[in-house]
């Protein structure tokens, strides 16, 4: 039996220092965060630092501080990952 792995075609890395400073304004620390969407501490500081890319705890954490998504991560197309969004 084959399996077929697609590649995710869009992802989205944080923004380093937005992420900081809401969560520094909600005074939330990423324990508190990840227990709020749901999700364990270990993957949603991952997804903060860039070291994983999960687009469904990326768009929790947006929705999270009621903000868009852009606002927290840059979405990065892999098929043509130069168009990145501007910071």
């Amino acid at each position: 039996m084959s399996h077929t792995y697609t590649r995710r075609k869009v992802v989205w890395l944080p923004r380093l220092r937005e992420l900081r400073a809401v969560r520094a304004r909600e005074g939330i620390t990423v324990a508190e965060l990840a227990a709020k969407i749901g999700r364990s501490n270990t993957q949603v500081q991952k997804v903060l630092t860039g070291h994983q890319t999960q687009n469904t705890i990326a768009e929790a954490v947006a929705a999270h501080f009621g903000l868009p998504i852009e606002e927290l991560f840059q979405k990065v197309d892999l098929e043509n990952p130069d168009e990145a969004t501007a910071a």
